[in-house]
């Protein structure tokens, strides 16, 4: 009895998933990123073909992974910076001086939500009056023209009325890593393609940036002391193999944890992995 036990136990605490990417696995996903744009692909193209891929935007539809084009120079000086998200300027920030150029590629990490109050001077001057305003701050980083990141980390700030345009930037629209969701571990299915929007370093070697891969195995762990939080490993099978993951028949694999998503990667679920609820008008993908 306690050996049954002490099995099941170990069932339930770690579970794993695993195969190998078949030629029918590869094809699919080779299907899929053919209907998308990879950052890659940008570096190729004429300034003409390139401007018709970037388009104005407002705060509300910025994302993690965001490709920007700087459309004119700014100076983002460290008098304006502030780390908390109630940060009571707008536009860039940074702990240090950093000088943009117009041309420049930017892109979002990650995105931040908070609400604030905002206080002004009533019209009739007859007072102050409070206005509750949503506050947006994105963590940014440089590119260099391979579109790595380059230089330190640094924000930029909405307040209120996110529906704004963006000013002095244009936005990449279309592409894998901007019509995709973040990864969240949890969620993975075998057979999904995934695209890291920067390089990502593993014990076995480093997978270089927009590199796609096919979830081929998932791991998860229960974590001590807790119910329902785990550890998750993903093995992939990266599809353009880097001559260091040969050896290993071009597979590798990346930890995660159920609670948050990870924005260095996109993933695009293959429908039979698709979480959807349905219901009267609609429906709800999770």
């Amino acid at each position: 009895m306690k050996t049954f036990v002490a099995g099941l136990l170990i069932l339930v605490g770690s579970i794993s998933v695993w195969g190998n990417a078949t030629k029918y696995q590869i094809q699919r996903a080779q299907e899929v990123l053919k209907r998308s744009i990879l950052p890659t692909q940008l570096v190729h193209m004429s300034p003409q073909k390139l401007n018709t891929y970037m388009q104005e935007a407002t705060y509300q539809v910025l994302r993690p992974r965001d490709i920007l084009l700087l459309t004119e120079d700014q100076q983002v000086d460290f008098e304006r910076g502030s780390r908390i998200i109630y940060n009571r300027d707008e536009g860039f920030s940074s702990d240090k001086n950093i000088t943009l150029r117009k041309g420049e590629f930017l892109r979002i990490i990650q995105m931040y939500k908070s609400n604030d109050t905002d206080f002004g001077a009533k019209k009739d001057f007859s007072g102050v009056q409070a206005e509750y305003i949503e506050v947006l701050e994105f963590n940014v980083v440089k590119l260099d023209k391979n579109f790595e990141p380059v230089g330190p980390v640094f924000h930029l700030v909405a307040r209120g009325k996110t529906d704004r345009k963006v000013p002095g930037v244009k936005r990449f629209d279309g592409g894998f890593m901007v019509r995709n969701p973040s990864l969240y571990f949890s969620h993975a299915g075998l057979g999904d393609v995934i695209v890291n929007a920067q390089a990502v370093k593993t014990p076995k070697g480093t997978i270089p940036a927009f590199s796609p891969a096919i979830i081929v195995k998932t791991e998860r762990t229960r974590m001590k002391w807790t119910i329902s939080n785990y550890r998750y490993v993903l093995t992939l099978h990266l599809i353009n193999c880097p001559e260091q993951f040969k050896t290993q028949k071009c597979e590798v694999q990346i930890p995660g944890v159920k609670s948050y998503p990870d924005p260095i990667w996109a993933r695009y679920a293959m429908p039979e992995n698709r979480r959807i609820i349905k219901f009267w008008g609609g429906e709800l993908h999770y």
